[in-house]
C-alpha cells in the first residue's frame, strides 16, 4: 500500500478493491545495544534505508518530521540493503544508528542473530497494509471476475483463520525456504506468519476485505506530508466496496469443514 499511496496522491488512477491486511509494512527500528528507545533519539543520527527512494523513505520521513527532526538537515539517511550481509555488517559495524525497512528485511536479520528494538509509531497500526489494486479501467474491463478473485481471497483467510497448522504446513510444502530454521529454531516464515496473526483478522469475519475510511485518510495524510503538492484523494473512488459482498458471499460451513478435515 505505501507504493500505491505515493502513486494516487500524484494523481495515478488507482482503485482499492479488496483490504487484506492491516498495519505496518515497513518499521523503524534500532539495535538493543545503541540505547535508542524513541523516534526522537533519532534527531542526528544515521538511518540506514534499503535504497534511495524504498517504499520505507515516505514513513520514516513523515516520522521523523512529526518528532520535529528535518529528515534532510536533521538526520542522515544511508542505503544499506534490503536484509542482507551488507546490512547486516552495516548495522553491526555502527556505520548506521537505526534502520527503516520492510518487516520482511528485519526478520532476515533477525534469523542471523540481530537483536532490534522495534521504533515504529503505534498508528502504523491503524493503516491498510495490502489490498487488491487496479484501475478505474481495468475495474470496468473485468467485471465480475473481481468479485471472484475476491470472494477466492476471502475463503482461504477463513481457512487459514480456522486452522492455522493447516496453513501453515500449505506455506512450509509451497516455501520451504522461508521456514529454514537457524540455531535457535527461528526461520524468517515464522516470523512473517506470527506477524500475520495481528495483520490479517477482519474485526468482522462478515465483512472480509472491508475499507477503514479513517485508517486509510490518516495512512494517505502521513505518505502526503512528505509529497510536495499532494493531489486530494476521493476515497469514495480509491475505496470502491461493489465486490466485497460477493466477497463474503461463500459458504463457511463447508470452509469450516475443509479446514477441520485438512
Amino acid at each position: 500500500m505505501p507504493a500505491v499511496g505515493e502513486g494516487i496522491l500524484v494523481g495515478l488512477d488507482l482503485v482499492n478493491v479488496y483490504t487484506y491486511s492491516t498495519g505496518a509494512i515497513f518499521g523503524i527500528f534500532a539495535p538493543e545495544s545503541s540505547g535508542i528507545t524513541s523516534i526522537a533519539d533519532l534527531a542526528g543520527k544515521k538511518i540506514g534505508i534499503s535504497e534511495a527512494g524504498g517504499g520505507e523513505v515516505a514513513f520514516l520521513e513523515a516520522s521523523l518530521l512529526k518528532e520535529g527532526i528535518d529528515p534532510i538537515t536533521g538526520a542522515t539517511l544511508i542505503p544499506i540493503g534490503d536484509g542482507g550481509p551488507e546490512t547486516f555488517a552495516a548495522i553491526e559495524t555502527g556505520k548506521v544508528d537505526a534502520y527503516s525497512t520492510a518487516y520482511n528485511d528485519i526478520f532476515a536479520l533477525q534469523t542471523q542473530g540481530l537483536n532490534l528494538v522495534d521504533l515504529t509509531p503505534a498508528e502504523f497500526s491503524t493503516f491498510p497494509a495490502r489490498g487488491i489494486i487496479t484501475t478505474s479501467a481495468k475495474l470496468a474491463e473485468k467485471g465480475e471476475a473481481w468479485g471472484r478473485f475476491a470472494k477466492g481471497t476471502a475463503m482461504g483467510t477463513y481457512f487459514c483463520l480456522q486452522n492455522k497448522d493447516a496453513c501453515l504446513a500449505m506455506l512450509k510444502e509451497v516455501i520451504p525456504a522461508a521456514f529454514e530454521e537457524n540455531k535457535d529454531g527461528v526461520s524468517q516464515g515464522k516470523l512473517r506468519f506470527a506477524l500475520s496473526q495481528t495483520q490479517v483478522p477482519p474485526k468482522d469475519t462478515a465483512k472480509f476485505g472491508a475499507h477503514s475510511e479513517a485508517g486509510t485518510q490518516e495512512f494517505l495524510a502521513l505518505i502526503g506530508s512528505t509529497i510536495p503538492d499532494a493531489q486530494e484523494v476521493d476515497l469514495a473512488v480509491f475505496l470502491n466496496g461493489t465486490y466485497l459482498d460477493v466477497a463474503n458471499d461463500f459458504d463457511r460451513a463447508r470452509v469450516e469443514k475443509d479446514a477441520a478435515d485438512y
